[in-house]
């Protein structure tokens, strides 16, 4: 029975691993840019959750009133931990008073350290596994001869 060949095995689930880790780290440069944050609480306002947990959070900051879409908050709850007219806690960018997250700014490493531990960790040998399935089941199969 012939074997898939394993560089392809390994080097493809490999880049792909590395493009989304690649990813993280940039969107976690690009939240330290906008230190530093400010604590404030926010109202939620509208919440959607059967809508890819769509919700909106009205927040005051730098002397006006924001209301942000779950797409404007950068670092997200899940919707179905929300109840409406819930008060919640809101970092904002001083900087950049629109860019908020839910999330305490001293845990935000923490949880792009554990998105990274998921894809190296559990996604890339899931799919190097998966491909390898699927490349020894095609190489497997007979071919109809023309």
């Amino acid at each position: 029975m012939p074997t898939p060949d394993l560089r392809v095995v390994l080097i493809l689930p490999a880049v792909m691993v590395s493009a989304l880790a690649a990813s993280s780290l940039f969107e976690l440069k690009g939240f330290n840019e906008k230190q530093p944050f400010v604590q404030t609480h926010g109202i939620v306002g509208a919440l959607d959750c059967g809508n890819h947990g769509s919700f909106t959070v009205t927040y005051a900051a730098g002397g006006r009133t924001i209301t942000g879409g779950s797409g404007s908050l950068e670092l997200k709850v899940d919707c179905r931990e929300l109840s409406l007219g819930e008060d919640i806690p809101v970092w904002y960018s001083s900087g950049d008073p629109a860019y908020a997250s839910f999330l305490d700014p001293k845990e935000v490493p923490g949880q792009f350290k554990s998105e990274l531990a998921v894809a190296v960790f559990g996604f890339y040998p899931l799919l190097a596994f998966a491909l390898y399935l699927g490349l020894r089941f095609k190489l497997y199969t007979k071919r109809n001869p023309k």
